[in-house]
């Protein structure tokens, strides 16, 4: 059993440390990218403050649901649930979109509600309850 055990680590242990050499080796291409175009920058304009440009956040795209497509989704489904709870609100969700023991879907979704504060509902009690339209 142990024998089993320790196997499946130490596969587990080589393909993290695989991805971590991948990303290092894109990172190494990126800073090389990025020193590129601040010299092309500078090239342009020699009193240009490189400290001035904020950093974008990028998208990593989803696999199981387009832009928008969650928020819709739950919007619909509190249209006939006065509440829900986030649990049950993910499952059905997911059954939406048979989509099956995905732990990365289920986190994209939790997510996505955390982010939806001030959309005429609340959480309460790890609950979403649907308030009223003034």
């Amino acid at each position: 059993m142990t024998s089993h055990v320790v196997s499946g680590l130490r596969e587990k242990h080589a393909e993290i440390s695989g991805r971590i050499i991948e990303l290092e080796k894109e990172i190494a291409s990126l800073r090389i990218n990025l020193k590129s175009v601040e010299d092309t920058i500078k090239l342009f304009d020699k009193n240009f403050k490189l400290s001035e440009i904020r950093p974008k956040r990028t998208h990593k795209k989803n696999n199981w649901f387009i832009r928008g497509e969650i928020p819709r989704t739950i919007f619909l489904i509190l249209r006939t649930e006065k509440e829900i709870a986030v649990s049950d609100l993910i499952a059905r969700i997911m059954e939406r979109k048979k989509i099956v023991g995905n732990h990365e879907a289920e986190n994209t979704i939790r997510n996505s509600i955390s982010r939806m504060k001030g959309y005429n509902q609340i959480i309460i009690e790890n609950k979403i309850v649907k308030l009223p339209n003034n």
